[in-house]
């Protein structure tokens, strides 16, 4: 699979669902998750389907990203059990230095 790098995990991030919300002391709290599938799979030959799961979490200054990417291998595409996705094949997970808000406030 080729490489898929930041500027798609962002793109992604920025159509999954998320919160924003005041917590403790007026900490702010960002955080959320989606499922998205990868535009033609693994590439040709073969187009095999891949799934990803993604969340994420930011407050105080502090947060986390997970993403696992999926794929199905027991059955072939168009047999029983082809919509299976049983096979890791990326797991990216680290921390978050940095977050800016896109909400703009109004006064």
């Amino acid at each position: 699979m080729k490489r898929i790098g930041l500027p798609l995990a962002l793109a992604v991030l920025s159509l999954s669902t998320s919160t924003l919300a005041a917590g403790e002391e007026g900490a702010r709290t960002v955080k959320g998750g989606a499922t998205t599938t990868v535009a033609g799979g693994t590439g040709a030959p073969s187009f095999v389907p891949v799934i990803t799961k993604l969340t994420f979490h930011w407050r105080d200054g502090q947060g986390h990203f997970e993403c696992l990417a999926l794929a199905p291998t027991s059955a072939a595409a168009g047999n029983p059990g082809s919509g299976v996705f049983d096979t890791n094949v990326m797991y990216v997970t680290g921390a978050i230095t940095r977050f800016r808000s896109m909400v703009q406030s109004r006064s």
